[in-house]
């Protein structure tokens, strides 16, 4: 019956009117109410109003035009320009008018210095988008702001998040900390900021890319209650908000121009984000609509704009994460060749920093620039590629096997190695370092192996990037030899864990993930593994850390467990014919075969925190000590890619992959195990019987 009434040609009162003869009235519309409040029942006439967040991010939508086109669309604007000089008054056309001089310096700016807009300067740059000029001119209309309102209702409400403190100018005053603020206008002008809760972080996650607020002093985030005009105009509430919101905003980037500051506007803003940051409610009687905001900060050098603007070679998005985990997740995508990388941490620009970096691994890992072709006799001292990854002589004649065994006579694909010990230059084969897909079709069709970017690692210094690539060979080689063994290895006692680590496992817990940390005892480093588990999802999954110190450790194995579970929540396990990793997602999503792995946490062992690392390399010069006492080289091999570069194209970035000869590489394809190594042999035969059994292992 409420369908059929509810039809778009009855009034609220109409309908209750009629449901009231059959229910009690204040029964039917504390019903009707909530329906409201659910989104269920919407007024005709507020129709747009109440469905205009389907035009906020996220959404559904798909770019029409390829890149290329759509650097050439602006093109058309500027085509349809007249020649010479048209008709306008002189003080405009001298800039004696000082909007006109304003005018002329108004421009775009996606980048800032690293430097503090002060306190008077954002409420200006604020005052002028929505505040109070004047005293009134006329009766009935009791001020008069620096934009117009259908209605005068001016329903905006104005949210800042300050990125960085800023400093008051007038009587040496003390500075504004970062936070989440909303802005006060003042019945005689000027603007007051009041703390609301929030973190300014969480601006972070209003922009698709917010990227720009790197070195941003604030982002201005204005919020609509239509509801109130709707009153009044229905749908036509939402366009007078956008018009309104326009207005404000070119006010706000004017009045940031005059007084030497920059600024951008953003339409990228996420309605549920910039929501959650203003801690606004949609459930109540106002209906909120997110509008584009506007990014400020100190004006940019020459130099940092031209390097913003030469830093286009990655997409960010948002990066799902597993819910409780906290802190931020951004993914960064290369369109060409199709790679993307990924980053966590408690701040979001370190979140972000580290997914630009691995975005470039994969690329200087998928881009070959610096090979040559020769013959191995050719070469005056190559590395050996059997002592970096060797197969054994049951694989080569399998049917089916992907690779070719090394001969001598062939020509192959080189790169250069350094040995970082005595400096001198090696030739190493390309299959090792560049993506098997990258190498030309004639190389391909002879393969030697196919190089994973395990031990490809970016660093601001050349070495800083080794030894992280470095720190991963060794994570990865105490994984492999302990899964060969197929025993699990020690357990590390879950109340001897930090308390940071403790809460963070909670939080995993209480969503369904069950984790046990375990000691990846080596002689060189600590290495602590998480193995998760869900049985809801179904899902499996390894996790591991190699560094300095277990605490560091354990922070970045349980960075990637978050990061895995979250992907597994938002989205569907893979399909078959994907790729080697997404095939193991897929084996471990699998209700049939999820829990192959759990002799891995089945821990007969157990070890307390502090007991983890003991006697081990606690710092990079002492591991290199260690790795040479035990007569392993360590060599570099610089594969930087054109362009290479983070923080807006501020940070120049190395990508090194690091090899060390006799540690055991992981594999991620099925079959595809190292079985011709010694060390892999050795640990093999731990399990008894042939290598080779169940090693389809879930860590990715």
């Amino acid at each position: 019956m409420l369908m059929e009434l509810c039809d778009g040609s009855r009034s609220w009162s109409d309908v209750v009117a009629s449901l009231g003869k059959r229910w009690p009235v204040d029964t039917v519309t504390a019903f009707m109410s909530r329906l409201v409040m659910e989104a269920v029942l919407v007024e005709a006439g507020e129709l747009w109003a109440r469905w205009s967040e389907v035009a906020q991010l996220p959404q559904q939508h798909a770019t029409v035009a390829t890149e290329a086109k759509i650097a050439a669309l602006p093109a058309r604007a500027q085509s349809r320009l007249l020649p010479g000089e048209g008709l306008w008054a002189e003080a405009v056309r001298s800039r004696k008018n000082a909007l006109a001089v304003t005018l002329d310096k108004r421009e775009s700016f996606r980048t800032f210095t690293d430097e503090a807009l002060s306190q008077e300067a954002l409420c200006s740059i604020l005052w002028a988008a929505h505040g109070v000029t004047r005293a009134p001119a006329t009766a009935g209309v009791p001020w008069h702001r620096t934009s117009g309102s259908g209605g005068n209702m001016h329903s905006a409400r104005w949210f800042v998040a300050v990125l960085r403190a800023l400093p008051l100018e007038a009587h040496g005053g003390t500075a504004l900390p970062p936070g989440v603020y909303e802005a006060r206008f003042h019945q005689l002008g000027g603007v007051s900021l009041k703390r609301v809760p929030g973190h300014a972080q969480d601006a972070w996650r209003c922009l698709r890319d917010p990227r720009v607020l790197r070195y941003a002093s604030a982002l201005l985030l204005p919020v609509y209650d239509i509801a109130i005009p709707a009153q009044k105009y229905g749908n036509r509430a939402t366009l007078f908000a956008l018009i309104e919101a326009g207005q404000c905003l070119q006010n706000a980037q004017l009045m940031a121009t005059s007084l030497g500051a920059a600024s951008v506007l953003r339409g990228d803003t996420s309605a549920e984000e910039t929501l959650a940051l203003a801690g606004l409610d949609r459930r109540g009687a106002a209906c909120w609509v997110p509008v584009p905001g506007m990014v400020v900060g100190a004006r940019p050098s020459v130099d940092q704009r031209a390097r913003q603007a030469a830093d286009d070679h990655l997409r960010v998005s948002r990066s799902m994460q597993a819910p409780g985990s906290g802190g931020f997740a951004f993914a960064a995508f290369a369109p060409a060749p199709q790679l993307a990388g990924s980053g966590r941490a408690a701040s979001a620009p370190e979140a972000m920093t580290k997914a630009e970096a691995e975005a470039w691994e994969r690329l200087g890992w998928a881009t070959p620039s610096r090979v040559f072709e020769a013959r191995v006799t050719e070469l005056e001292s190559p590395l050996q590629p059997q002592h970096i990854v060797a197969y054994s002589p049951r694989q080569y004649a399998s049917g089916g096997f992907a690779f070719k065994p090394f001969v001598a006579r062939r020509a192959y694909l080189w790169g250069e190695a350094l040995d970082t010990e005595s400096g001198r230059s090696h030739a190493v084969l390309a299959d090792c370092l560049h993506a098997l897909d990258s190498l030309p079709s004639k190389h391909r069709r002879y393969a030697y192996t196919n190089a994973s970017t395990s031990g490809v690692a970016a660093g601001i210094r050349f070495e800083d990037a080794l030894m992280r690539a470095t720190l991963e060979l060794i994570e990865r080689d105490a994984f492999v030899c302990s899964w060969l063994t197929g025993a699990a290895p020690a357990c590390v006692e879950p109340d001897s864990l930090p308390r940071e680590a403790q809460r963070r496992i909670a939080g995993l817990r209480s969503e369904g993930l069950d984790i046990t940390v375990l000691d990846l005892a080596n002689a060189w480093c600590p290495v602590l593994a998480v193995f998760g588990q869900s049985h809801s999802l179904p899902f499996t999954a390894i996790t591991a850390a190699a560094a300095f110190s277990p605490e560091h450790a354990l922070r970045k194995a349980l960075d990637e467990a978050e990061g895995r579970f979250g992907h597994a929540r938002h989205f569907p396990a893979a399909q078959p014919g994907d790729n080697a990793m997404r095939a193991i997602e897929r084996y471990y999503r699998d209700a049939r075969t999820y829990r192959r792995s759990d002799f891995f946490a089945q821990a007969a062992l157990s070890t307390r925190f502090r007991s983890v690392g003991r006697g081990c390399a606690h710092n990079w010069d002492a591991l290199q000590s260690r790795l040479r006492a035990e007569g392993l080289r360590l060599y570099a091999a610089d594969i930087t890619p054109q362009g290479a570069a983070a923080d807006q194209g501020r940070t120049p970035l190395h990508i090194v992959r690091a090899f060390v000869p006799g540690l055991v590489p992981i594999w991620f394809h099925r079959g595809t195990q190292p079985q011709g190594m010694p060390k892999f042999n050795r640990s093999a035969s731990a399990r008894g019987g042939r290598p080779g059994g169940h090693f389809f292992h879930p860590f990715t």
